[in-house]
């Protein structure tokens, strides 16, 4: 397949090249990665403390990160008590290795990132790339 560009003809694997390179240099800047810090800072304003209600079905809950999850990351020997005293650092691995990286957070443009990364958090990985593809018009595959 080729398509016409304004100067010249080129094909589709040229096409693709070319835009792979843009992508590297718009979506790879280094501030982006520094913007993990901040974005996670804004989250955290807004997932609270301890929660350990019987009704809740997400149970044991310090910081928006449920026991579940909590011993996924760290061991299931994992306490609650443990849970409540997490670490800022056993924090942001789970919120960077869960949500963060898990959308590519990295490679998108500042406020974006956080937008994407707060979504995630709220519903899901899969859920806000999705909203992210149907925004720009790309195929909403996650």
């Amino acid at each position: 397949m080729q398509v016409i560009f304004p100067c010249s003809i080129v094909s589709l694997p040229q096409v693709k090249t070319f835009f792979d390179k843009i992508c590297s240099l718009v979506f790879a800047h280094p501030q982006m990665k520094k913007n993990f810090k901040g974005s996670l800072d804004h989250v955290l304003e807004h997932e609270g403390g301890w929660a350990d209600h019987p009704k809740d079905p997400g149970g044991a809950t310090m910081k928006g990160v449920t026991l579940t999850t909590f011993r996924r990351h760290f061991g299931k020997d994992k306490s609650k008590k443990a849970l409540r005293n997490i670490s800022d650092d056993e924090l942001g691995q789970i919120y960077q290795s869960g949500y963060w990286d898990k959308c590519h957070c990295d490679r998108l443009p500042s406020g974006v990132d956080y937008a994407v990364f707060d979504a995630a958090v709220n519903s899901g990985p899969g859920r806000s790339v999705k909203w992210l593809q149907a925004a720009v018009g790309a195929k909403q595959d996650g």
